[in-house]
């Protein structure tokens, strides 16, 4: 029985120890950046991740930034990434994209992607983020060797050190972004139907905790929402009530907030590669725009710009 526990404990400290060093996660290129200092950040969805050419930007605001957004991550996941980088790292400005869906469970349904943040666990911000999503299993994860793996075994552990090995390429660039070659098909420009957006208050709260996060680290924050396809904005309802809501935070806070509803991009499918993400087209085009909002919104942060 000793041995046997020897040997997961072995076992789970590798599997530690890889997933960590995976390339591919975004997660451990961020978490692996520290003392690093940035002139802005830019945070969100994949809404930001794919959206956002970060060239663009500095090229437009004269500073230097980077793309911390992740596939999926509804406000509680982005929170804890933004305190972890702010942990480690400093930053003047915040770029945060708020989706028209960011605010209804039913759309990005994981709080946090539990497996990419529990090789982790030992850090008091990752556990105690973990303990509050979680309760006891996320004790499990933290106390029983090999648990954590046992439960996430198709995506971390022996895969995290098969990965290591081969070590394929990111799919992200050195900035952080995620920019797309594919285009809309025909068939999803006409698959585009009505949905409805709901507000949950969890996420509200959520949301302003990132809020929070950021004005305890002395760290502004610029929200603003990144293009959809047309046809999906006139077909979704619900979506002017979040709009609304978060000016609403934005005004009370003293946030600037910028929605981007350019109609020639938003109109043409061939700037995306589905209703929700422009594809690198329309993401140059887009951080063009959004980085000449950017500069306008920090031109009065002399702190933020750096010497040319």
């Amino acid at each position: 029985m000793v041995g046997l526990v020897a040997i997961c404990t072995a076992l789970s400290s590798l599997f530690d120890w890889a997933a960590r060093r995976n390339p591919i996660v975004k997660v451990n290129w961020i978490f692996a950046m520290d003392h690093r200092d940035f002139d802005y950040i830019v945070i969100g969805s994949s809404r930001a991740y794919n959206t956002v050419d970060i060239p663009t930007v500095d090229h437009a605001t004269k500073l230097e930034g980077v793309n911390l957004g992740l596939n999926g991550a509804a406000f509680p996941e982005i929170a804890l990434v933004l305190e972890r980088f702010l942990e480690h790292n400093t930053t003047r400005e915040v770029a945060l994209e708020v989706d028209p869906f960011g605010l209804d469970r039913n759309y990005l349904r994981d709080r946090l992607h539990a497996y990419l943040y529990v090789p982790y666990i030992d850090e008091p911000i990752v556990e105690d983020a973990l303990n509050e999503y979680f309760g006891m299993q996320a004790e499990a994860w933290h106390y029983i060797p090999m648990y954590k793996y046992a439960e996430w075994n198709g995506r971390i552990g022996l895969r995290s050190v098969l990965e290591l090995i081969s070590h394929p390429a990111p799919e992200f660039d050195a900035f952080g972004s995620r920019l797309s070659a594919s285009h809309m098909s025909d068939s999803a420009v006409r698959a585009v139907r009505d949905t409805t957006y709901h507000i949950d208050r969890s996420r509200v709260l959520g949301f302003e905790r990132v809020l929070d996060i950021a004005k305890l680290h002395d760290v502004r924050v610029t929200m603003f929402v990144a293009p959809e396809f047309g046809p999906a904005i006139r077909a979704a309802h619900g979506r002017d009530q979040t709009i609304a809501l978060y000016r609403a935070i934005a005004r009370k806070r003293g946030i600037p907030f910028f929605t981007f509803d350019d109609p020639a991009i938003a109109n043409d499918p061939a700037n995306f590669s589905d209703a929700e993400h422009l594809n690198s087209t329309g993401a140059k085009k887009f951080s063009a725009e959004l980085g000449a909002a950017l500069a306008d919104a920090w031109k009065g942060d002399s702190a933020a710009r750096r010497s040319p």
